[in-house]
């Protein structure tokens, strides 16, 4: 497990519900829209957090079966509230569980730090029954018009990032890794630039450039993100990306490239 990673969501822990996105209803709701929970179905999260999920998709299906919270972060996982809900402290590249152990992975807002995406999801593809589903829920950039300068800002923010992820690449590195997308959708989600910058313990240099790029923002940008000044603020959209996958049992099911 990646120690910088460990220390960044250990020192994050007792703040992290505090970002809008985290359990943000509308975000919620489409996730649970796409993992469909059913009585008895056995779930795994990956890059848990602290549980909004899955606690989510207990209070939406009270009789699902086992529940599985996977997070390197022994400190994010502490903070899990429900009971019902397995914690288990581990690795997206190496997941805990049988083979065909559970009927649906859940991966939100995990992907961009995980190190090799395809042995990921071949371990994804371990614990999954044979019918199981994949749902990923990613901030990404709306399209190419954004992608570039998205890029900056979320590099110069999250510099222990592995990955800048377009909805065009996650499509494709889904597919390539074993699995048919069936459903995609994207989902503004409205976000405080104060808010955004206040989360992280930055330092004076790295806020005031990211202030910049905001202020500075190229028209296009100011556009697709839907930009409105409040005050010394700046209020805009978030781009989420969501897909629903299952296995696929062609040709690529060993999952091997």
């Amino acid at each position: 497990m990646d120690p910088d990673l460990t220390r960044h969501f250990a020192q994050r822990a007792a703040t992290y519900d505090l970002a809008p996105w985290v359990r943000d209803p509308r975000i919620l709701a489409t996730t649970i829209a796409f993992i469909d929970p059913r009585p008895g179905q056995r779930i795994i999260d990956l890059g848990a957090g602290t549980g909004a999920v899955l606690e989510a998709v207990l209070a939406a299906c009270p009789d699902v079966g086992l529940c599985v919270a996977v997070d390197i972060s022994p400190d994010m996982l502490a903070r899990v509230r429900d009971s019902r809900i397995r914690a288990c402290r581990g690795d997206a590249q190496e997941l805990p569980g049988a083979d065909s152990a559970f009927d649906v992975a859940v991966c939100r807002q995990t992907l961009h730090y995980v190190d090799d995406l395809h042995r990921c999801l071949r371990e994804v593809r371990r614990v999954l029954r044979p019918d199981g589903a994949l749902v990923v829920g990613q901030m990404t950039p709306f399209g190419a018009e954004d992608e570039t300068y998205w890029e900056a800002i979320v590099r110069l923010r999250q510099p222990l990032r592995r990955h800048d992820l377009t909805p065009a690449e996650l499509t494709h590195l889904v597919r390539s890794s074993g699995f048919r997308v069936i459903r995609t959708t994207q989902v503004r989600a409205r976000e405080s630039l104060n808010s955004w910058l206040a989360r992280y313990e930055d330092t004076d240099r790295q806020l005031a450039e990211l202030r910049r790029l905001h202020l500075e923002a190229p028209e296009a940008y100011r556009r697709i993100h839907n930009f409105e000044q409040r005050g010394d603020d700046i209020l805009l959209d978030n781009c989420w990306t969501f897909l629903r996958a299952i296995v696929d049992p062609g040709p690529e099911a060993s999952g091997t490239r």
